[in-house]
């Protein structure tokens, strides 16, 4: 895909068209990559607390045993 938009813009001598993409392109990876570091802390977050509740839960209903199960 370079390779082809690079050889339109040297055809028809469009450098500043060229300049356009090539940020719009980095503005896109910033994007995604932000967006994608956001995403992996919030999925860290969310399943560090879902996994204290099931934890507190477990931990709950085995204290509540009587012993003679033991």
């Amino acid at each position: 895909m370079w390779r082809v938009l690079f050889d339109g813009v040297v055809y028809s001598n469009a450098f500043d068209t060229f300049v356009v993409v090539c940020v719009m392109m980095c503005v896109l990876v910033g994007f995604e990559t932000a967006f994608g570091y956001l995403r992996a802390i919030s999925y860290c977050m969310s399943r560090k607390r879902v996994d204290t509740k099931l934890s507190t839960y477990i931990f709950d209903k085995l204290i509540r045993l009587p012993v003679d199960f033991f």
